[in-house]
């Protein structure tokens, strides 16, 4: 049966996660350091900036759905590279255009976020997908980790080199380590634009006569997911685990500049974290399928 992603497009999408952690840690960690420094910023300075930041794109992701669902994940996702290649061109510039502007580096930031707040959920649908197809052809019973358990993998393999390129950019500037994010990003969108076919979303439903017919898939009603309150208290507890993993993006850069470690220190900081996380995922998420989803 005709899916609407194929299975040559699985291994691409978990790279995509992959390619798209490299650019996004490659700078983002260092935007405190930026703020700090360049700017003078105090503390409660930096964490409302980079506050502002995450809600542009992890506050924006519903928004991002809708509008995937909407005018098509592949458009978004390509859409989203170019915005958030836009946001680290900015951010290259408040630093290169004469004394820093922090108005700017403020505008490359929110750019930054609404960027990944419309590709990642785009990428999330395009993966849902392939993970229905996976399921309708494995075995009843069958317990193996899914394709976002394998996201989040690729997607900290890109997390632990990230910050390490960061680092090893860090002596020609910051504006350097933006400027590789922008072109790293123009890259990403110039091979998702080659290697994503066009595609239109499809849901199997049974027909009048009980056999399995296909109609296109309807955009997501807002008010039906508000109206699910497990699914509201489920995103309660994402978002307050959110809250305490993006404090790293402010307290672990602004520590070891207080006890005068050099800012490359932050690269290797942040990659074993993510070798963390990398070690410990696929466990839990075999763990998970054994023990169920609820609990």
């Amino acid at each position: 049966m005709k899916t609407s992603t194929s299975r040559f497009e699985v291994p691409v999408l978990l790279g995509t996660q992959t390619l798209f952690n490299i650019g996004f840690y490659a700078v983002v960690p260092f935007l405190a350091v930026v703020l700090a420094n360049d700017f003078l910023l105090a503390g409660a300075g930096v964490g409302l900036i980079l506050g502002i930041r995450t809600f542009a794109q992890q506050g924006l992701f519903l928004a991002g759905g809708s509008l995937a669902d909407r005018f098509g994940a592949r458009r978004m996702i390509l859409i989203g590279c170019a915005v958030r290649a836009a946001g680290f061109f900015t951010l290259a510039a408040s630093l290169s255009l004469g004394d820093p502007k922090l108005w700017l580096f403020i505008l490359g930031t929110l750019l930054t976020g609404f960027g990944g707040a419309l590709f990642s959920p785009g990428l999330s649908i395009l993966v849902g997908a392939a993970q229905s197809a996976r399921d309708r052809g494995q075995p009843t019973g069958a317990k193996r980790a899914t394709l976002f358990a394998w996201l989040s993998v690729t997607g900290e393999i890109g997390a632990v080199a990230g910050p390490l390129v960061g680092a090893a950019l860090w002596d020609w500037g910051f504006a350097a380590v933006a400027g590789f994010g922008a072109i790293f990003f123009i890259a990403i969108g110039l091979f998702l634009a080659a290697a994503l076919r066009r595609y239109a979303p499809e849901v199997t439903s049974l027909d009048h006569a009980g056999s399995r017919a296909k109609r296109p898939a309807q955009p997501g009603s807002l008010r039906r997911c508000l109206a699910d309150r497990k699914f509201v208290a489920f995103c309660a507890l994402h978002a307050s685990d959110l809250l305490a993993y993006n404090q790293l993006y402010l307290a672990v850069p602004l520590e070891l500049e207080r006890t005068g470690l050099p800012t490359q220190w932050l690269g290797l900081v942040f990659a074993w974290i993510s070798v963390l996380t990398l070690g410990l995922q696929l466990p839990i998420a075999w763990l998970a399928a054994r023990i169920g989803a609820a609990a």
